[in-house]
């Protein structure tokens, strides 16, 4: 298995959504690498949520398994807009604590099948357990097409924050060339 860095977006502003436009399509799978903050007041987590190919239609369906503090839970969504495939610390949180998240699409490319993704997320204030969490999650976007864009962002008009980072990378399970 080998990985190609693809596409990196730094914010040097806040921003309410990311795109990832044009992905190459020689690899077998795709692996977004993140780690930021949300400017969403209200708690010291925000979500991070995904599109493809800027279907927002109710296509896609999300599961995920929590744990915070000693308490684990699970929870899982059909028929929605989006996947939730992450957690960033919130604008309430600890200041200068990011929380990080890598997603897994598998088989982008593959047009005789939904495409699926699994990711891995978390944060942690270093304050209390009830403000730290890590969340695993498989989501699933009901459509045959090819992966060509990947749209990320938060919900109610909150936005990503300042030095948040996303990188976009290929991976190719063969002798493929990168891009």
């Amino acid at each position: 298995m080998t990985m190609y860095h693809l596409q990196s977006i730094s914010l040097s502003s806040p921003a309410t959504s990311i795109n990832f436009n044009s992905i190459p399509t020689q690899f077998n799978h795709l692996q977004i690498r993140m780690s930021g903050r949300t400017n969403r007041g209200s708690s010291t987590m925000g979500y991070i949520y995904l599109r493809f190919n800027g279907d927002t239609g109710n296509n896609y369906s999300t599961r995920n398994m929590y744990g915070q503090g000693s308490s684990v839970s699970g929870e899982g969504y059909s028929s929605q807009p989006y996947i939730f495939a992450g957690l960033f610390s919130g604008d309430t949180g600890t200041a200068n604590c990011f929380g990080v998240s890598v997603i897994d699409i598998l088989e982008y490319t593959k047009t005789d099948r939904n495409k699926t993704i699994k990711a891995i997320s978390g944060y942690n204030q270093n304050t209390t357990d009830s403000n730290s969490q890590i969340r695993a999650m498989s989501g699933s976007w009901m459509n045959l097409n090819s992966i060509t864009s990947i749209s990320l962002f938060e919900v109610g008009g909150n936005s990503f924050q300042q030095y948040s980072k996303f990188d976009l990378y290929g991976i190719s399970t063969s002798s493929q060339s990168g891009a």
